[in-house]
């Protein structure tokens, strides 16, 4: 007698689901964060991320108007009218715009944070290879006093409450330095090309932020502070100003995000069942066949096939859902997943119906590095029966 079997149709591509995960770390739908996550297709063998981060919109101002205390409240236009030039004693801050994360005294345009604590989420013991991630920003400014102008730029972790944590170990930048000269240039990353970066390096020109990956590892959401200023000991003359006094400046952050992992032992990846399914439809058709054949199985096996090779073989496959007592363990060390029915677990997902609603979670007996394959999904579902109930009458 054939055994029968059940098959499901998918064609789900996963990456989608990560990249949602990965644009809900960098803001999501969140109005006050700029973030776009693009396909980074030139890595052919690992699923790569870029992620563009708009730290402030494009804005100008003009330094003739800008208020001078020190000299009773003469703007600098009315006193280089008189002067020719005006000294700068100490560190001059731009008052750009208004933002509720800066630094006291310093206004910028709404800046926004990183909430990088909901990667905690889906992801447990599981960190951002450190040497694959690269993370670069570029300023763009246009004027002439640019050659005199100093960027300073904070990552700081923010508490529950979102307000800065006085840590030794949050990371600033201060440019130019000796070894990163000043340089203004745009990204120039087309954010409309369908969602896809087709180059195999970030580009060039921007400034490097080293241990980047140190940051979202950490899960914990971080604020951006942002100075730019013109450094004092520095003279500003009327010969740069009379003819243009508009400036004008922007920053992006632009990350490289390899989805290779470091996997500490007992580490685990969780994710809504549901979204190894195409849609909502396809779920509840699944949860139905179980459903009706859960009286005459005592076991089935359920098959996930994917379009890639398995790159969490060897570990532990975790199908629960605490509210409702279902936990299903099995191993993981097929080329595709793959998970055992028994009884009880047939029981359950028949008596829950529609209100089944798991998480997959993969755990890892051991300490790893994995690397997750491009373009990684699912082709078809498939449910096989082991053994029948016999009815004796």
């Amino acid at each position: 007698m054939a055994t029968p079997s059940v098959r499901f149709s998918v064609a789900n591509d996963l990456t989608g689901t990560v990249r949602e995960i990965i644009r809900s770390a960098f803001g999501g739908d969140d109005e006050d964060i700029r973030a776009t996550v693009l396909d980074g297709t030139a890595n052919e063998t690992i699923q790569t991320f870029v992620i563009v981060v708009g730290l402030t919109n494009s804005f100008e101002m003009d330094i003739f108007d800008q208020p001078l205390d020190e000299f009773g409240g003469m703007t600098i236009g009315q006193f280089l009218d008189i002067f020719e030039y005006l000294p700068i004693r100490t560190d001059r801050y731009l008052p750009l715009a208004n933002s509720r994360r800066a630094f006291p005294g310093v206004h910028l345009p709404d800046l926004p944070y990183l909430p990088f604590a909901r990667i905690g989420e889906h992801l447990s013991g599981i960190n951002l290879n450190l040497d694959a991630l690269k993370a670069r920003l570029y300023f763009f400014a246009e004027h002439e006093i640019i050659q005199d102008i100093n960027v300073e730029i904070e990552f700081s972790r923010l508490d529950e409450d979102g307000e800065k944590l006085d840590l030794d170990n949050n990371v600033s930048f201060l440019f130019p330095t000796p070894n990163a000269p000043m340089e203004f240039v745009k990204s120039g990353i087309n954010l409309d090309n369908n969602g896809v970066f087709p180059y195999a390096t970030l580009p060039d020109g921007g400034l490097d932020v080293d241990d980047f990956a140190f940051l979202i590892n950490e899960r914990m959401d971080v604020g951006i502070d942002l100075k730019v200023f013109i450094p004092g000991g520095t003279r500003l003359y009327h010969r740069q100003l009379v003819d243009n006094s508009v400036f004008t400046f922007s920053a992006e952050l632009v990350i490289w995000l390899p989805l290779q992992l470091d996997i500490d032992k007992d580490a685990e990846i969780t994710l809504p069942l549901i979204t190894i399914f195409d849609d909502d439809d396809g779920f509840d058709e699944f949860v139905e066949q179980i459903g009706s054949v859960a009286d005459t199985l005592t076991s089935i096996t359920v098959g996930i096939e994917l379009t890639q090779n398995n790159p969490f073989n060897e570990a532990i496959l975790v199908i629960q859902q605490p509210s409702a007592g279902l936990e299903i363990v099995n191993p993981l060390n097929e080329p595709h997943i793959k998970f055992t029915l028994l009884p009880g677990d047939l029981d359950k997902i028949a008596r829950l119906g529609r209100s089944l609603n798991p998480d997959i979670i993969v755990r890892f007996p051991y300490a790893d590095t994995i690397k997750i394959p491009r373009n990684m999904g699912v082709s078809t579902v498939s449910i096989d029966a082991i053994s029948f109930r016999l009815g004796l009458q």
